[in-house]
């Protein structure tokens, strides 16, 4: 067997990635194999960007359609619609032959502004001021905002507050 000669690892039921294998994000690899059509959202997104303090405690994970579950690593979304789950997603590369998809600062910040009322304000505030720091551009956030339903007037709110 394999898994007795240490020629592989087995991380979870169904994923047994290579022992020796290069050092990766193991639970980000996971994701990448189990949600390949997942975009990494929300304050995971953010912590990937640098625009916050806050290590999550499970991977925010954007998908379209209905969550089958959470698990341990991941807390799924499904509050995105279908034409806005592309918009503004990086590929994001995550061990050998896997991606995931990882929105962009704006994005980001975007909607951590839009589903406000889901997520930790301090999360929020924190991201807006480490972001106005960093010389985000309010008009590409709002560029971004308006193509998101509803995001454009809480993102201008949002500016006028941090400016």
């Amino acid at each position: 067997m394999l898994s007795r000669s240490r020629d592989v690892e087995q991380i979870s039921r169904g994923f047994v990635p290579v022992a020796d294998a290069p050092e990766i994000d193991q639970n980000l690899l996971e994701v990448a194999y189990r949600i390949p059509e997942g975009t990494l959202c929300l304050t995971t997104a953010l912590a990937r960007h640098g625009l916050t303090d806050n290590i999550p405690a499970r991977i925010d994970v954007a998908i379209h359609g209905e969550p089958d579950s959470d698990s341990s690593i991941t807390r799924r979304h499904s509050c995105f619609f279908k034409g806005h789950i592309q918009f503004g997603t990086w590929e994001f590369k995550v061990g050998e032959g896997f991606v995931v998809g990882l929105y962009s600062p704006e994005r980001s910040l975007v909607d951590m502004i839009r589903l406000r009322h889901r997520e930790d304000r301090y999360r929020l505030g924190s991201a807006s001021s480490l972001a106005s720091r960093r010389g985000a551009k309010p008009a590409a956030l709002i560029e971004m905002a308006k193509s998101l339903h509803g995001a454009e007037r809480a993102v201008r709110n949002a500016l006028e507050i941090v400016l």
